[in-house]
């Protein structure tokens, strides 16, 4: 019995941890729209200069991590969606109530700017008709 209680707080407490560190990596993305509203010097940067800032403020968060990939994909939405679809990624991901003032006062002014090395990365469907599409 005393093996089972330690086999299942160890399981907790590594579903604990995984939980834990994605909280934190949101928490990441909003420290970063925390900086660009803070710092005076950054806030004069163009809404092209506040992207890259912001992705070289969470470049080392895991790629495919949820705060990351949700950021990516959300940060190509309308300007003025991107805050609520963030939130409702991190709702939904925590069972919470996440919120961050900052990226809710400044996402729309973000200009998502594609790099060289973003457009090689990645592969555009071929075309094709309506007539051939697999749906």
């Amino acid at each position: 019995m005393k093996k089972l209680i330690l086999l299942m707080s160890v399981v907790l407490a590594s579903c604990s941890s995984e939980i834990t560190s994605q909280v934190t990596e949101f928490d990441r993305v909003c420290n970063a729209f925390i900086s660009l509203s803070e710092n005076i010097e950054l806030t004069q940067l163009s809404a092209e200069d506040r992207y890259t800032y912001l992705q070289n403020e969470i470049q080392d968060l895991n790629p495919e991590g949820n705060a990351r990939a949700g950021w990516d994909v959300v940060g190509s939405a309308v300007a003025e969606e991107r805050y609520t679809l963030y939130k409702n990624v991190v709702d939904s991901i925590e069972g919470g109530d996440w919120s961050c003032e900052a990226m809710k006062q400044l996402s729309h002014t973000v200009k998502v700017v594609y790099t060289e090395e973003d457009l090689q990365r990645e592969k555009s469907p071929e075309p094709t008709t309506l007539k051939d599409a697999n749906f």
